[in-house]
């Protein structure tokens, strides 16, 4: 069994603003509670609601900080929460989108934790 770390890497911002006010930061890894998974994001996109976040214009966070934005990401599955039903095993490459609204932590970071409802299985081309 994989040991999962409590600190990842990932690039936060503490208030609304321009691209000065992003830090890439030690982090904690979230918590998987019931019915989640965790991601080791391999890769991950910034669209418009991203900036609107950032600078303020679309407040996804309620105000909330620290704030990880990033919500369109890949990776694998590296751990389930308690009462994860998945048919995927551990190791499966991964796509998540904004679209599977969950309350955790966006993307732009090592890890990911996520509701694995709408998580799909990544298929090579």
């Amino acid at each position: 069994m994989k040991l999962i770390p409590t600190q990842m890497k990932a690039v936060i911002f503490e208030q609304y603003g321009d691209a000065d006010v992003l830090k890439y930061t030690d982090f904690r890894v979230p918590k998987l509670e019931r019915g989640e998974g965790l991601i080791k994001v391999h890769a991950v996109s910034l669209n418009g609601y991203d900036l609107m976040a950032r600078a303020g214009r679309y407040k996804p966070n309620k105000g909330k900080f620290p704030h990880i934005l990033g919500g369109d990401f890949g990776g694998e599955l590296v751990a389930l929460g308690p009462e994860a039903a998945c048919d995927l095993p551990l190791g499966a490459r991964v796509t998540l989108s904004r679209r599977a609204r969950t309350r955790s932590l966006r993307a732009i970071r090592q890890d990911a934790r996520r509701s694995l409802d709408p998580a799909a299985r990544h298929r090579d081309l």
